[in-house]
């Protein structure tokens, strides 16, 4: 649904439009009064004829408001294909989970059709042509056998079975999506008391009574960071040390563990 904001407000207020579905508007917090206005497009369908339809269009078409709603929570709306209407929503939250309903159409049937047309030598014919009045003659002449073969095919067994089909097993393909996935930062405390780093010639040893463990030379800032948070996460280490690769901190973190340094948590 489009949305505007209206000037020197918070109020919300969607454009004016159809929809080519038929549609169920359910709410589910706060209000949203809708208005559901005379005009209504006749069968309009995804095509560039609506989809490309210029705003001032839609305005010239909708006519007056014949209904106005209020929407709270757990009313349910019900909005015909192509009935204008736009929807207002206060500053408060307001959130309508809207439902699609659509229905196989003529022009569905028709290009099914096409296929069998497609099978027959006269619809793959050229067209006469239109130079004089004998093409003229000719030319209407064709036309007339073209549209004689189209109906028998249309009423014949294969079409009409092809009409059964596409009404019995109809079904609308929709746009699929998935929500981004997410995965908790990997945290972490220290498990030791008193330890500390410390620089011994070319190496970093961390330290505590009774416990030693030597860290290589690049690693012990990171390891002297870490124990001085006592408790942390991957991405604030990621932060405080960005020239770091990814693949080296999970190595580190793994040695650590391992050594009983650190623990991960849950």
């Amino acid at each position: 649904m489009q949305t505007s904001i209206v000037p020197g407000s918070n109020v919300r207020l969607s454009i004016s439009h159809f929809d080519r579905h038929e549609v169920y508007a359910l709410q589910i917090l706060g209000e949203k009064r809708w208005q559901i206005y005379e005009g209504r497009a006749e069968n309009p369908i995804e095509h560039p004829a609506f989809l490309n339809m210029p705003q001032s269009e839609y305005d010239r078409m909708k006519g007056r408001v014949a209904d106005e709603v209020v929407m709270r929570p757990g009313d349910l709306l019900y909005l015909p294909r192509g009935q204008f209407h736009d929807a207002l929503a206060s500053s408060d939250a307001s959130i309508h989970v809207t439902f699609s309903c659509s229905e196989p159409i003529g022009l569905e049937w028709l290009t099914k059709l096409w296929e069998l047309a497609v099978r027959d030598p006269l619809f793959r014919a050229d067209l006469p042509q239109c130079r004089n009045a004998d093409d003229e003659e000719l030319f209407a002449q064709h036309l007339e056998r073209l549209s004689s073969r189209f109906q028998e095919i249309a009423q014949g067994p294969e079409g009409v079975q092809l009409a059964r089909q596409l009404r019995n097993g109809f079904s609308v393909k929709r746009p699929s999506f998935s929500l981004p996935q997410f995965e908790p930062p990997v945290r972490f405390q220290v498990l030791r008391d008193g330890l500390r780093v410390v620089r011994r010639g070319k190496q970093w040893i961390a330290q505590a009574e009774g416990f030693k463990s030597v860290q290589p030379d690049d690693d012990g800032p990171l390891v002297s960071w870490m124990l001085e948070q006592t408790r942390s996460d991957k991405p604030a280490l990621e932060t405080a040390f960005p020239e770091v690769d990814e693949v080296k901190l999970d190595q580190l973190l793994g040695r650590l563990c391992s050594e009983k340094i650190i623990e991960q948590l849950a």
